[in-house]
């Protein structure tokens, strides 16, 4: 392959889309829509984060690339001058990989257009670098299959509506595949395929800023496959499609579309994640590695899923699972996560129940109504004679405080106790306080301290006093408490 032929052909077809009104009609019109629908969506939320730009970012492109990728090689053939590029000594390989990154060239553009959403931001707040270096890293990865899916399409017909057309329809069923409508009415093992092959749910790691290894592969094979068949369509007018050489490419292509699936639906067990999030929102904390570090005995995680669970708990499954491999990796040989997939009624159902997760309901479109369907899934946590359990994982976001909370509680000798001062007018049925007492009492020991009496004392017991913002001044007496309480340290 000749990089000289791949450059030369990348440069007349980037350079060919500012030779014509048309490029630059769909540039304003795609940056005018990106922002409007933006600078609505910041102005709701108040939020310094380009996550809304990118969240909608893939249903722009649905319509955007089709349209700029339709006349690529559609055009070529119906003017005769693919004939002519191809009569020179340069490949049908080195023409679509030339056309491809020519096209690609022009998305970049299109997308370095938004940057100017980042300074806006960047003006009244202060949105993260990273986050946003990894929602464009992404997102060049989605142009790239979506590229690759419009060359595709052009290259099947010589009608460039068509080729809008193929490629739209095309892009939209991979992204129908994590539709909830779609999903729901799905039977469980395909909805399982279908989350696993479709474009939106790789493309939500992207949107939070993360880079995980596994949407990198997928968004590459994507790429891959369709650039192959892309190629086999190229082939066909110029071999003879009953030849022993066009089907062992025809084989070929098979072959490589078959691993691109293949690697995809097994592509759960790839690790590889970079957090690129302020603070690493979606990597384990400094305390939870400490504690992890430190532990001088096992710890056991069980993570109870059900095989077929509904696709709308997949995303959660997906995010435990790379939870708890985080936990194995940091704990070594001292954090034993197993996986099991109980049924109602047999072994695995029977340890999860004696552990204390039980059945949930999860409710399921069928062919004309929601039909409700049992399943697990729910997390048991074993440290010598301790037994903590998440009975149901509802929501993966502040799973790490919940697991390293339990294991805390578990492995800690003594528990903290935290004093509780009334009186002096603090708020009495405050919500904010009665939820702060809700979550400190999951970890801890909470008692109430009285100090109205000028005898009255706090506990020995008591290692740590809140004093909820009393509006009336304390007595001499408690007043002298709290600096003896101080003093003692």
């Amino acid at each position: 392959m000749s990089g000289r032929s791949v450059f030369a052909i990348a440069a007349r077809e980037f350079r060919g889309y500012f030779d014509q009104a048309t490029a630059y009609i769909l540039l304003v019109v795609f940056l005018a829509a990106n922002f409007f629908f933006f600078f609505r969506t910041v102005l709701m939320t108040a939020e310094a984060s380009l996550r809304p730009m990118f969240e909608l970012m893939p249903w722009l492109l649905l319509f955007f690339v089709p349209a700029v990728t339709m006349r690529s090689v559609a055009e070529d053939k119906a003017q005769g001058t693919i004939e002519l590029v191809l009569a020179q000594p340069v490949r049908e390989s080195e023409y679509l990989l030339g056309k491809f990154l020519g096209m690609f060239g022009f998305l970049g553009v299109a997308l370095l257009g938004t940057v100017a959403a980042w300074f806006a931001l960047a003006a009244g707040g202060q949105p993260h670098i990273g986050s946003a270096f990894a929602q464009y890293a992404g997102t060049l990865l989605l142009c790239s299959a979506l590229v690759a899916i419009g060359l595709w399409a052009s290259a099947t017909t010589r009608n460039q509506i068509t080729a809008f057309i193929v490629a739209t329809t095309m892009t939209f069923l991979l992204m129908a595949f994590n539709l909830p409508i779609v999903l729901q009415g799905l039977p469980p093992v395909v909805a399982t395929v279908a989350q696993r092959l479709g474009l939106l749910a790789h493309h939500s790691n992207i949107t939070r800023g993360v880079l995980d290894l596994r949407d990198i592969v997928y968004f590459l094979t994507v790429t891959l496959a369709f650039l192959s068949l892309a190629y086999v369509f190229l082939q066909r007018g110029r071999r003879n499609p009953a030849g022993a050489s066009f089907r062992k490419l025809q084989l070929g292509v098979l072959g490589i579309l078959a691993i691109c699936v293949v690697v995809n639906l097994l592509g759960r067990n790839i690790r590889g994640r970079w957090d690129l999030t302020p603070g690493g929102a979606y990597t384990l904390s400094g305390p939870t590695r400490a504690l992890l570090g430190g532990l001088e005995d096992i710890v056991t995680i069980r993570f109870f899923a059900s095989r077929n669970l509904p696709a709308q708990a997949e995303a959660i499954k997906r995010d435990v699972e790379d939870l708890l491999a985080d936990y194995a990796a940091v704990g070594g040989d001292r954090v034993v996560v197993r996986r099991l997939e109980p049924v109602a009624g047999n072994d695995g159902g029977a340890e999860a129940e004696r552990l204390g997760i039980s059945t949930v309901e999860f409710q399921v479109l069928g062919e004309d109504e929601f039909r409700s369907r049992q399943g697990y899934l729910g997390i048991a946590l074993q440290y010598a004679d301790g037994l903590e359990t998440v009975p149901f994982v509802q929501r993966s976001e502040n799973l790490e405080y919940e697991l390293t909370s339990a294991i805390l509680a578990m492995t800690r000798p003594t528990t903290t106790v935290v004093g509780l001062l009334g009186g002096f007018g603090g708020p009495v049925h405050d919500t904010d306080l009665a939820r702060f007492v809700s979550q400190v009492s999951a970890t801890y020991s909470v008692v109430s301290v009285d100090l109205a009496a000028d005898t009255a004392a706090i506990p020995d017991s008591v290692n740590v006093l809140v004093v909820p913002g009393p509006t009336e001044p304390l007595t001499p007496a408690a007043g002298a408490e709290l600096r003896r309480f101080l003093d003692e340290g």
